[in-house]
C-alpha cells in the first residue's frame, strides 16, 4: 500500500496518476487526461536527451518549409521520417505538451538506437495547440502543410473534435491522445487512431467493479454536469446486463448549500447495497459532510472513477472516509511494457524521480508509428495507416521497439505491448484498455483488483449485440 504525502498536493496527484493510465478525456469524467491531471506546468527537467520545443525537431534539426531534401535509405524509404506532436505547450493545459513530449523523446532515442524505421532516422517536430481551437488549427497547419510530417501524435481532448475532419482530410496517419466519447464513431480507423480507452467504457467498468465486489442492487448519484451525465447513461445498461438492478437515480446540482434531501432519498427504502457516484471536487466537500450525517451511507459500497482520485476530491473525503467503504476504477497504467519504459526514461531523464504523467502515452504512440513505418517499408500515408492496427495486436508479444522490429525483420507479426497498457487498436481505430480497481482508505490508495480488457470487451459485446 502506498502512503501519499498530502502536504505536497502536486506530488499526491502525480503519485496517483503514476498508478493509473491517464487516459484520455471528455468533460472531467474518468479517463479524462486533461481534467484530472494537475493544471500546472511541470518544472523543466534536465536530462541526457534534448527536449523538443514547438517548431524544432527532437534531433535538434531545424524545421524547414517544405522539409529538406532527404536521401534514400537502404530499404528505399526517404529519410528522415518526420513525426509531428500537436499538444498544448502553453495555456491552461500547458503541462500536457512537455509531458507527452518526454515520452516521445524516450521512444525516439530507442528507435534511432535500433537503426530507425525502415532504415530511416526518425525526427520529431512539435506544434503548440495552446489548448484552443484556433491554436490547434494553426498547429496542424504548421505540421501538415509547412513541416510536411509523415505521421502525427495528438492533439488532445480539448481540441480534437474541432480539427478531426481537417486531420482526416489530410490523410496523415495520426495517433490521437484523447478518450473523448464522440470519437467512438468518428475516429474511423482509416488514418486516425487512439491508444487510450474511450470515456464510454468508464460506466461499464464501474458496473463490473460493483458486481465483482458482490453487489447486485445499487443506486446512481451523479452531478448534473455533462461529463458525469454521460457516464451515468452507460452505467445502468451495463449493470443490468450483468444481472444487477438500479434502484434509484439521483441527480445533484453543483454548489448547493446542503445535500441532505438527496441523501435522505438515497438511504430511503429500498436501500441500495452500493452507490455509483461522480461528484466534482467543488461539490464534494458539502456532499460528503452531509453524507456523514446518515449512518446508512457507511453500509454501502461507494463506486467512483478517477474523478474521486483528484487531489481536491481526496481532501474533501478525509473527514468522513473512515466511515465509508469506497473504491474507484481508473485505467491501469501498469502495461506489459512498463518496466522497459521506466528504465529507458530514467536513463534519458535521470533527474526525474519517476516518469511524468502522460509521458507513457506519447511513448507508446511514437513506438506504434515507427513500427508501422517499418512494417510498411514506406512513408506513404496510407501504407503507414494500414499497419498501425496490425503492429498493435494479434501477433507475437513484444514490449520494446527493438524487440518488435526484430520480429518484423524475421518475417513475423509483432503485437506491441505498451507502457500504458496492451494498446490493442481495433479496425475502428479505437482501443479498449483494462482498468485497475483502487481502494481508498484515508490518504492511502491501494490497487485491489483489475478489470481486464477481455471482460470489458465481452460486456460491451453484450451491450451492442455484436
Amino acid at each position: 500500500m502506498m502512503q501519499f504525502d498530502r502536504s505536497n498536493p502536486l506530488r499526491l496527484v502525480t503519485l496517483i496518476a503514476l498508478l493509473l493510465v491517464v487516459a484520455a478525456c471528455g468533460g472531467g469524467t474518468a479517463g479524462d487526461t486533461e481534467e484530472t491531471s494537475p493544471e500546472t506546468t511541470p518544472p523543466t527537467t534536465a536530462g541526457a536527451a534534448p527536449t523538443t520545443t514547438p517548431g524544432t525537431t527532437a534531433a535538434t534539426t531545424p524545421t524547414t518549409s517544405p522539409p529538406a531534401e532527404t536521401t534514400a535509405s537502404p530499404e528505399g524509404v526517404e529519410g528522415p521520417l518526420l513525426v509531428g506532436l500537436a499538444a498544448p505547450f502553453t495555456g491552461e493545459k500547458g503541462f500536457l505538451g512537455p509531458n507527452l513530449n518526454k515520452g516521445v523523446e524516450v521512444a525516439l532515442t530507442r528507435i534511432n538506437e535500433a537503426e530507425g524505421a525502415a532504415g530511416a532516422d526518425v525526427e520529431v517536430t512539435t506544434a503548440d495547440t495552446e489548448g484552443t481551437a484556433q491554436g490547434a488549427t494553426a498547429a496542424l497547419q504548421k505540421l501538415i502543410e509547412t513541416d510536411g510530417v509523415h505521421a502525427m501524435v495528438g492533439p488532445t481532448s480539448s481540441t480534437i473534435m474541432g480539427v478531426l475532419e481537417r486531420i482526416q482530410a489530410s490523410g496523415v496517419p495520426d495517433m490521437i491522445i484523447a478518450g473523448t466519447a464522440a470519437l467512438d464513431t468518428t475516429i474511423k480507423g482509416e488514418t486516425t487512431f487512439r491508444s487510450t480507452a474511450s470515456d464510454s467504457v468508464v460506466g461499464p467498468a464501474m458496473a463490473q467493479a460493483a458486481v465483482d465486489a458482490g453487489h447486485t442492487s445499487c443506486a446512481i448519484v451523479v452531478e448534473s454536469l455533462e461529463g458525469a451525465q454521460s457516464v451515468k447513461e452507460t452505467i445502468q445498461p451495463a449493470f443490468e446486463a450483468l444481472d444487477g438492478e438500479i434502484l434509484k437515480v439521483i441527480d445533484i446540482a453543483a454548489g448547493q448549500g446542503s445535500y441532505r434531501s438527496e441523501i435522505l432519498q438515497l438511504v430511503g427504502d429500498p436501500v441500495p447495497e452500493c452507490v455509483f457516484f461522480e461528484v466534482s471536487p467543488t461539490t464534494a466537500s458539502q456532499f460528503w459532510q452531509n453524507a456523514s450525517e446518515f449512518p446508512e451511507t457507511g453500509e454501502m459500497l461507494w463506486v467512483g472513477n478517477d474523478v474521486v482520485l483528484n487531489e481536491d476530491s481526496i481532501a474533501a473525503i478525509q473527514p468522513v472516509i473512515e466511515q465509508l467503504e469506497m473504491i474507484a476504477i481508473s485505467p491501469a497504467s501498469i502495461g506489459p511494457g512498463r518496466e522497459d519504459y521506466v528504465t529507458a526514461y530514467q536513463e534519458i531523464f535521470p533527474d526525474d524521480d519517476e516518469p511524468v504523467i502522460l509521458a507513457d502515452l506519447g511513448y507508446d504512440a511514437m513506438n506504434i508509428i515507427a513500427l508501422a513505418v517499418h512494417a510498411a517499408g514506406s512513408t506513404d500515408h496510407s501504407a503507414i495507416a494500414a499497419q498501425i492496427p496490425a503492429v498493435s495486436r494479434d501477433g507475437e508479444a513484444c514490449t520494446t521497439y527493438a524487440a518488435c522490429k526484430e520480429i518484423l525483420d524475421t518475417g513475423g507479426d509483432p503485437d506491441y505491448e505498451g507502457a500504458s497498457g496492451s494498446v490493442n487498436i481495433d479496425d475502428t481505430g479505437n482501443s479498449i484498455s483494462g482498468f485497475g480497481v483502487f481502494q481508498i482508505a484515508g490518504t492511502q490508495v491501494e490497487q485491489t483488483g483489475e478489470i481486464t480488457e477481455a471482460s470489458l470487451a465481452d460486456l460491451l459485446s453484450q451491450l451492442t449485440g455484436e
